[in-house]
């Protein structure tokens, strides 16, 4: 009986979910136009099936990597979460087809920009397509870092901290760092995140042409002056940090090696 009553409400919703493009296609077949519902359906499937895919299986490859450093009992939740995180992805990425169609299409301007000498048509086409990826990273990055940070947290031997008068203490950060498996895991996410922050800041730089700061619309002299060093400033410092999370965590493995031989 539960097998047939889920049957039933699953039918139900797939019935309630198709019904907008059966109603759209009928629609455009109507106006004699199949091939453009068809190529819009297409591109939002791949979109879905390629966006989805890439936040799943580096969701999954990260955590399997956490798992294999030290075991889990959540590791199963995780993975729901990571799958349930991918379609989330997949929809909002496949809502974005016309900007990645117009991006596969894109035919130049043959007008340039007096400040970075990139076409008009970089703007319109190539630059929105770059901050859908830029997001669709950095989001799954992010949720990597969470969903590592917690598997080895979770997987902490519950050691009470105890100072010298036998009371039990809240443990530090530096206490539970020093007790956390998968560091050089954590690191590397964590610097990965940092050049894609340097990525995100050196795309800004492009926004100072369509700028409304000024009179009108377009680069400014504070836009070219200061805003434009500034996130040139910013794309060097992340860049920096994420070079610095290496080379310390270099420096510790290290220091590691040499308290285990000694």
């Amino acid at each position: 009986m539960r097998r047939v009553t889920t049957l039933i409400l699953s039918s139900l919703l797939l019935l309630f979910l198709s019904a907008g493009l059966i109603t759209d296609y009928w629609w455009f077949s109507a106006l004699g136009h199949e091939t453009l519902f068809l190529t819009g359906f297409t591109s939002r499937i791949k979109l879905f099936l390629m966006s989805a895919g890439l936040v799943f299986g580096t969701l999954l490859i990260n955590l399997a990597i956490a798992q294999r450093t030290k075991k889990s009992k959540f590791f199963p939740l995780f993975v729901t979460l990571s799958l349930l995180s991918a379609l989330i992805a997949g929809f909002f990425v496949s809502g974005r087809w016309l900007d990645v169609l117009a991006y596969q299409h894109a035919t130049p301007f043959g007008l340039a920009d007096p400040i970075f000498a990139k076409d008009a048509s970089f703007y319109v086409f190539t630059l929105p397509v770059l901050h859908l990826l830029w997001g669709l990273l950095f989001a799954t990055g992010a949720l990597t870092l969470v969903f590592i940070s917690l598997h080895y947290v979770l997987s902490l031997p519950k050691r009470p901290v105890i100072d010298i008068n036998g009371i039990p203490q809240v443990p530090s950060f530096m206490q539970l760092w020093s007790r956390l498996r998968g560091k050089t895991h954590l690191v590397l996410v964590v610097s990965a995140l940092f050049l894609l922050l340097a990525w995100r800041h050196y795309l800004a730089r492009y926004a100072i042409m369509y700028s409304k700061s000024g009179i009108v619309v377009g680069a400014g002299y504070t836009d070219v002056h200061v805003y434009l060093p500034a996130m040139t400033l910013l794309v060097i410092v992340a860049a920096l940090m994420a070079v610095v999370f290496l080379v310390w965590l270099h420096y510790e493995r290290r220091l590691r090696k040499r308290h285990v031989v000694a």
